[in-house]
């Protein structure tokens, strides 16, 4: 039963939707069979089963360990804080193992796991718990922290990630990425930042489609802190600034200088305006004394 309301549960179980089907004609059937006015029919064809025999279902105790739905794009990061803090031991022999090379400089904490070809370069810090993808580098004077970045990214010179989840083929230059969720094939032109923080520091909304509000509906994530939420294939111009919560959809390309504050569809192409205003320049411009 799909949301029965409080008091009206028919048990004290709960369905974390794994759900393996060896008789998918079975299922077919009693889709096709199942009646309802709401968006309920396979969980009314599922009771079909459940009735004939079909099929039966398996319950984890609430003690087997860590569960974390995934519906919304914020619970990844939920999920990757679990994963960070599991991260297996590394030791400077398995490292050596997996040609990684940290500079003499770079600092790099308890709890950080370096794959594959990982290159850490001078004045880089990573601070656990992070993972750091095959063949990644790490630029001089990056700082990682909290993170989880992808194979064959570059964490350019003077950029910051924190708490962020960041697919593969990701490039940064002197930017900032803070709790944000950035998919694969991403790139950040020079000081372009996501704003992770409102100023009032009340909990960010995030703008979600769904079959009763098609335009979309302005839902609470529960996370003071969120970043920007990106898809796969995004090239964003120089120092654009990224407001809390907002999305942009796959294959699109976002200008520079501008500030996003609204969800941005895929395959699109952002500008935005701005207006240069020139008048003669009545101060002199003097000569500074070296310190």
């Amino acid at each position: 039963m799909e949301k029965p309301g409080k008091g009206n549960e028919p048990s004290d179980l709960v369905n974390i939707v794994v759900h393996y089907h060896p008789k998918p004609r079975a299922l077919f059937d009693a889709l096709k069979n199942a009646i309802s006015d709401h968006d309920d029919l396979y969980e009314r064809a599922l009771q079909t089963l459940f009735d004939s025999g079909e099929v039966e279902y398996y319950a984890v105790p609430a003690a087997a360990g860590f569960w974390q739905p995934v519906k919304y794009p914020w619970h990844v990061l939920d999920l990757m804080d679990y994963f960070l803090r599991n991260l297996p031991a590394q030791t400077a022999a398995q490292r050596k193992k997996k040609k990684v090379t940290i500079a003499a400089t770079a600092a790099v904490g308890k709890n950080v796991y370096l794959d594959e070809g990982v290159r850490v370069l001078d004045n880089a810090v990573i601070q656990g718990p992070a993972y750091i993808g095959k063949n990644t580098i790490i630029a001089t004077g990056a700082l990682v922290r909290g993170s989880h970045i992808g194979s064959n990214c570059v964490i350019g010179f003077g950029s910051e990630v924190a708490r962020s989840y960041v697919g593969e083929g990701v490039w940064t230059h002197t930017n900032y990425v803070g709790d944000s969720i950035i998919g694969n094939n991403v790139s950040f032109g020079s000081g372009a930042v996501t704003g992770n923080l409102r100023l009032d520091e009340k909990p960010i909304g995030v703008v979600i489609q769904n079959a009763k509000s098609p335009q979309g509906e302005k839902i609470n994530s529960h996370r003071t802190k969120l970043g920007l939420i990106t898809g796969n294939n995004i090239r964003a111009g120089i120092n654009t600034s990224f407001m809390p919560g907002v999305k942009i959809g796959s294959n699109s390309c976002v200008g520079a200088g501008i500030t996003v504050a609204q969800d941005i569809p895929e395959n699109s192409f952002v500008t935005g305006k701005w207006e240069l205003k020139i008048k003669p320049n009545r101060e002199r411009i003097t000569h500074r004394t070296p310190l």
